[in-house]
């Protein structure tokens, strides 16, 4: 025969006290807890009666009320919004993609050509410098995301404890007005994507346990069993060690990257500093040969002197000047001598 809805709760609830006194024998303060009772567990304790008190007076005590409750699950379902909003920052820091770098020594570039291409090369090194740093800063703020996760979480899991806890008293005294909202706190842990499929389903049946208290009524709805809600088992941290891994990676290949671009400046740079010394000699070489073919040419197109040139003016005199024969200058010699002699007879005393 099936068991009444009040005898199973009885029964489980006898099983919890159960286990709340071994607690107090283990703990040895077995005083301080028996004076606190469960109020300790389930906060706010309202209408403090033992069992037997409330046979005597017939008074049924509710030791937690449905306002409390809806406490509990308002701020479940913030903490919850705070652990999506913070796994979406934390995927957000995802790394960049490294791009391969590829290098071959160039031919046929002269020194200029050589130095340019090294100075761009800098540029490239301060660039994968500065992702280097933004990677690092990504990563950290991966980690900070993280404990706040962490820390999100353990609340979380105190809070579904605590309801885990106080489902089994007085369950009439439970019943939630606002079913939507228990409705909206299970679609949230179906969609959680930290909390691990046996974690989520867990959850939503200590939910579906609340929804279904409504005052005695659905005596035969089944209680779900007592879960143990722990960090290990529900907190799926493989989102942040996949992000871990990938920046970590990259890390080590703008490290790789770097290294690699500055190894082949080092190269260009040397290759750049040799082109500058043949180029350097084979300017010298064509300003010698050039100054030799100046003093060849200077000493092929030196001017004659002035003996070496004919004197054309004197041949042509020598040619318009009539030959003289000897009959025809015997008249003007003869005259010149008769005055010369003339001449001289008259300055004679």
């Amino acid at each position: 025969m099936m068991k009444s809805r009040s005898e199973r709760i009885q029964r489980e609830r006898s099983l919890q006290n159960q286990r709340t006194l071994n607690k107090i024998k283990l703990a040895s303060v077995a005083p301080a807890l028996l004076i606190l009772g469960m109020g300790q567990i389930t906060g706010d304790t309202y209408g403090a009666f033992s069992d037997s008190e409330a046979a005597q007076t017939g008074i049924n005590a509710c030791e937690v009320f449905p306002d409390r409750i809806e406490q509990v699950m308002d701020e479940l379902m913030i903490r919850m919004n705070t652990l999506e909003s913070d796994r979406g920052h934390m995927m957000a820091n995802g790394p960049a993609a490294v791009s391969p770098f590829s290098f071959s020594m160039p031919s046929g570039a002269d020194s200029a050509s050589l130095k340019s291409m090294a100075a761009q090369l800098s540029q490239t090194i301060n660039n994968l410098i500065e992702e280097s740093r933004l990677t690092t800063g990504r990563r950290q703020s991966v980690q900070q995301h993280w404990e706040s996760i962490q820390r999100e979480h353990q609340k979380v899991m105190e809070l579904l404890e605590y309801l885990q806890m106080n489902k089994f008293y007085h369950p009439g005294c439970l019943v939630i007005e606002d079913k939507q909202k228990i409705h909206e706190l299970i679609r949230i842990f179906k969609e959680q994507k930290l909390l691990n499929e046996d974690g989520k389903l867990d959850a939503e049946r200590l939910l579906l346990d609340y929804l279904h208290f409504e005052n005695g009524e659905n005596e035969n709805a089944p209680l779900s069993a007592t879960v143990a809600f722990s960090q290990m088992n529900t907190l799926n941290d493989q989102d942040y060690l996949d992000l871990m891994r990938a920046l970590d990676e990259t890390l080590t290949q703008l490290q790789i990257k770097q290294n690699d671009i500055t190894e082949a400046q080092s190269q260009i740079l040397l290759l750049a500093e040799q082109k500058a010394i043949e180029e350097a000699a084979q300017i010298e070489k064509e300003r010698l040969e050039k100054k030799a073919l100046e003093k060849e040419s200077a000493q092929v197109e030196e001017p004659l002197g002035e003996s070496d040139v004919p004197d054309e003016s004197v041949e042509d005199e020598a040619e318009v000047v009539p030959e003289v024969t000897p009959e025809e200058n015997v008249e003007p010699l003869q005259a010149e001598k008769e005055m010369t002699e003339i001449e001289e007879g008259e300055s004679a005393p």
